[in-house]
């Protein structure tokens, strides 16, 4: 299997872009999205991504793991000794006077036949991983592992590097994106545009009369996991035995969302919470067939969705497209002509070559009917 090479100056000017990200007021889930992006351009890793916010390991983001099935093996892991777990605790992890920490470094010896590795790492495909420590003047606020799978190559020294110089500025984006989700404002709006995310699982919530939950699925164990644990829910709640923790939570929720239509009406409408970490949910209800209202039993439909303007700004950091840039892709998109183009915008023929050269540059394209053909699949 080939690995594309990442030149010297695009890491370099991956390294500008995530500085620059780093001072936007995005709340956390946002940040750490873009991220995961532009790391991933720089670095390749495998599919599984997880992000720790806080000293204490208890606060984290992740994508493509089932935190229903390995949140609780997560949870056993800090009660373990080196030996038992197969790697360095997050604490002993934070004491090593260095920001980057290969696989050899944090591993046990014993690594292949420890609890962790058979049991959380193996069957998700991680082999390898590169640690970087999060710190602000000498403070740690997180970690970020890189997970490599067993037929990628073992990252080098030019990828700690490249984590070393980064780290200070996703530390920092880290703390203001922190501080931006205290004052972020929820949103119930479902009339703004969305993008729909293919691979989320729908959740599924059921409801009693009373308004308590009943049941719920794993996606939806794992979306409020998620969203609680940014909001200072305890890790500990995705254990079965302490769910009730993570069931109160979503009532909250729910309660929050539905307050003025209540739950004995045929189908709620649709309605998009926005927690305070930047995650959106659009929800909606229905009441179940052949249940009376007096005892009436709701089913709400949970599916991750993604604000449009995010998406936008997602896809010009990923390309490093200009606004003016990214604006003339979206009509080219749409089917505008170059001349169409030039007027919507009020550029000339001159000024929209500019535009054109830079964004095929960019993107590393040859002529326009590629951009065209790119951006189908953007």
């Amino acid at each position: 299997m080939r690995y594309n090479f990442v030149s010297l100056s695009n890491k370099l000017n991956i390294i500008k872009r995530i500085k620059r990200l780093s001072f936007m007021p995005l709340p956390v889930s946002r940040y750490v999205d873009l991220i995961f992006d532009l790391v991933g351009l720089a670095i390749l890793n495998s599919n599984v991504k997880v992000m720790i916010l806080n000293k204490f390991g208890t606060k984290f983001i992740w994508k493509d793991i089932d935190f229903s099935k390995f949140g609780p093996l997560y949870n056993r892991c800090f009660g373990m000794t080196f030996e038992e777990c197969g790697v360095l605790s997050y604490t002993d992890v934070v004491l090593f006077n260095k920001t980057v920490l290969t696989f050899e470094e944090v591993r046990h010896p014993n690594f292949n036949n420890s609890y962790i590795y058979n049991e959380l790492y193996k069957p998700v495909g991680i082999y390898s991983f590169l640690l970087t420590v999060l710190r602000i003047k000498g403070e740690c606020v997180g970690e970020f592992p890189l997970f490599r799978a067993k037929d990628m190559p073992p990252f080098t020294k030019e990828d700690a590097l490249f984590m070393e110089s980064v780290a200070p500025y996703i530390a920092y984006g880290i703390s203001k994106s922190e501080r931006v989700c205290e004052s972020f404002n929820r949103c119930l709006d479902s009339d703004k545009p969305i993008v729909r995310l293919q691979e989320s699982e729908i959740g599924l919530l059921l409801i009693n009369a009373k308004g308590e939950i009943d049941g719920m699925n794993d996606a939806a164990k794992n979306m409020f996991f998620q969203i609680g644990l940014l909001e200072n829910l305890g890790y500990e709640s995705i254990e079965e035995k302490q769910l009730r923790e993570l069931i109160r939570y979503v009532n909250t929720v729910t309660r929050n969302v539905f307050l003025n239509e209540g739950y004995n009406c045929n189908a709620l409408p649709s309605k998009i919470y926005t927690s305070s970490s930047g995650i959106s949910i659009m929800m909606k209800g229905y009441r179940l067939e052949g249940t009376r209202s007096e005892s009436s039993l709701v089913a709400i439909t949970c599916e991750e969705v993604i604000p449009d303007d995010f998406m936008k700004l997602k896809r010009r950091i990923r390309y490093n497209l200009s606004e003016k840039e990214f604006e003339i892709c979206r009509l080219l998109k749409e089917g505008y002509a170059p001349s169409e183009i030039e007027k919507i915008l009020n550029i000339t023929k001159n000024t929209f070559k500019t535009h054109k050269a830079n964004i095929l540059n960019k993107i590393c394209l040859d002529d326009i009917k590629e951009i065209k053909i790119f951006l189908r699949n953007m």
